[in-house]
C-alpha cells in the first residue's frame, strides 16, 4: 500500500470525527508536503523518518501552527499505519523544553491600513471584499464567510451579520445590523450576485478558512506588509474605534461579542497611556451608572439569596417527607416479604404476580421487583436496573411502584366486589 493510498483510507474513515474544512486542509498538507517528503513510501513513516520531517519544518521557517498541523497529520497517519501493521508505531517526541513565542498582535498604521485598503478595492473580487468588509466593519472571519448577497441592502445601506458562538451542542446564534459608507456600498454593487450566493465565492458555497487565509498572506507579501493573521484586520478595526473615542461597551457591541470585559483586557494591552487611561475612566463611570444608588456591602443580607435558601430548605423538608412516608410503606412490604407464607417458590411467585399486575414496561415496577429480590438492598441492585441512579431516586421509585401496586389492588377488589 503507498502513502496516498493509506492517506485516502485513513481520512475516509476520520469523516465525521473531522470536520470538512479540516479534511480539506489536511488534503492539501498531504499532497504539497508529507507525501513528497517521504517518497509516497509507507515504510518511511518511522521514528527517525517522522523526526526528521519535524526538522525539517522547522528549517522551512513555517509558522508554529503549520507546522504543528503538519506533525500532527503524520503522527496520525503513522498510528493508523501502524495499527494495520503497516509500519511502527511512533513514539513520542521528547521537547527540548523550550517555550513557544507566542505571535504578537499586530496592528496597521493608518497608512499601511489605506495602503491595503486601496489594493483590495482596485481589485474587485469575492476574496477581496470579504476581506475588505473585515478591514472596514470589523467582521470576524467566520462572519465574513457566512455573508449572503440577501443579507445586503444596498438601498438602505445596511448589512446584517450572523454570528454563531458557544458549543457545536448549543450554539448561540445572534444578528445585528450595520450601516455602509458609500465607498462599502458601491463595492457590493460592483459584485452583487443572487440572493442565496455567498459574497465571498459568487456561488451557493463560501470559500474555506485556509483558501482566504493563503490569499491574504499573498497580498501581505506583495504589499510588503509586517506578516499577520486575516484577525489582525478585525484588531485595526477596532483600535481605529478606540483612538475616535469609542468605549468598551460599544465596541463590544459593534463586535458582536457581549463579554465587555474581554475587550477590557485584550485591548487596553493594545492601546497607549492616555487612551488606556480614557478607557478606564469611562469603564468606571459606566459601572456607576449602571448601579445606582448606594452599594450593598457584604455584611447586609440579600433578600433574593435569602428566598432562594428558604426554598432549599423547604426542598429539603418535603423530600425528608417523602423520605420518612417511604420507611412507612416498606416496613409492610417487609412484613409481607417474610411471612410465613411467602418462602421459597411462593416468593417467586409474588415477584411475578407484582410483574404481571403492574405489567412489564413500568419502571417503578421493575425497580421494586428488583429490591424485593436484592433482600432490599439498594447495593445489591444490578447495574441494569439501578443504572447510575442515586440510593434516593432508587428508594423514591421502589415508593412509587409500591403505590401503583396498592391501587392495582383495589382496583381489583372493587371489580370482584362488583361482580
Amino acid at each position: 500500500m503507498t502513502l496516498t493510498e493509506l492517506a485516502e483510507k485513513w481520512l475516509c474513515e476520520s469523516r465525521g470525527l473531522i470536520g470538512g474544512q479540516t479534511e480539506e486542509l489536511y488534503r492539501k498538507f498531504l499532497a504539497q508536503s508529507v507525501i513528497p517528503y517521504f517518497g509516497n513510501s509507507v515504510g518511511a513513516l518511522s521514528a527517525q523518518g517522522i523526526e526528521a520531517f519535524e526538522d525539517s519544518l522547522r528549517e522551512r521557517g513555517l509558522s508554529e501552527n503549520t507546522a504543528a498541523v503538519q506533525e500532527r497529520i503524520v503522527r496520525h497517519l503513522a498510528g493508523y499505519g501502524a495499527s494495520l501493521g503497516l509500519c511502527e508505531k511512533p513514539g513520542r517526541r521528547q521537547s527540548p523544553g523550550t517555550p513557544s513565542r507566542k505571535r504578537e498582535t499586530v496592528i496597521l498604521s493608518p497608512g499601511q491600513e489605506a495602503r491595503l485598503a486601496e489594493y483590495l478595492v482596485t481589485h474587485p473580487d469575492g476574496g477581496h471584499l470579504c476581506l475588505y468588509l473585515m478591514l472596514t466593519l470589523g467582521l470576524s472571519i467566520g462572519e465574513a464567510l457566512e455573508l449572503q448577497w440577501q443579507d445586503v441592502s444596498l438601498p438602505g445601506a445596511s448589512i446584517r451579520i450572523k454570528t454563531i458562538r458557544g458549543t457545536a451542542s448549543r450554539p448561540k446564534r445572534t444578528v445585528r445590523t450595520m450601516a455602509l459608507d458609500r465607498r462599502q456600498t458601491m463595492y457590493l454593487g460592483k459584485l452583487a450576485g443572487e440572493p442565496l450566493e455567498y459574497l465571498c465565492s459568487g456561488k451557493l458555497k463560501p470559500v474555506t478558512r485556509a483558501s482566504l487565509g493563503d490569499r491574504f498572506r499573498k497580498i501581505v507579501r506583495s504589499l510588503d506588509l509586517p506578516s499577520m493573521p486575516p484577525t489582525a484586520l478585525r484588531h485595526t478595526w477596532a483600535m481605529r474605534r478606540i483612538e475616535e473615542g469609542m468605549d468598551y461597551e460599544t465596541l463590544s457591541k459593534q463586535l458582536g461579542v457581549d463579554n465587555t470585559g474581554l475587550f477590557r483586557n485584550f485591548y487596553r494591552n493594545l492601546a497607549d497611556d492616555t487612551q488606556k487611561e480614557r478607557l478606564e475612566r469611562e469603564h468606571a463611570a459606566a459601572r456607576k451608572v449602571r448601579t445606582p444608588g448606594k452599594t450593598r456591602t457584604p455584611s447586609e443580607p440579600d433578600p433574593q439569596i435569602e428566598n432562594i435558601q428558604s426554598k432549599i430548605e423547604l426542598r429539603r423538608r418535603q423530600l425528608q417527607q417523602t423520605l420518612d412516608n417511604l420507611e412507612g410503606d416498606l416496613q409492610i412490604i417487609r412484613a409481607l416479604r417474610n411471612s410465613d407464607g411467602v418462602q421459597g417458590q411462593a416468593r417467586e411467585g409474588l415477584y411475578r404476580l407484582v410483574e404481571t399486575l403492574l405489567g412489564p414496561d413500568d419502571k417503578d415496577g421493575r425497580y421494586l421487583v428488583e429490591y424485593l429480590r436484592c433482600n432490599m438492598r439498594v447495593a445489591s441492585m444490578p447495574t441494569r436496573t439501578s443504572g447510575t441512579a442515586t440510593v434516593q431516586t432508587i428508594r423514591r421509585r421502589v415508593a412509587r411502584g409500591f403505590e401503583k401496586l396498592c391501587r392495582r389492588f383495589e382496583e381489583l377488589d372493587l371489580r370482584n366486589r362488583k361482580d
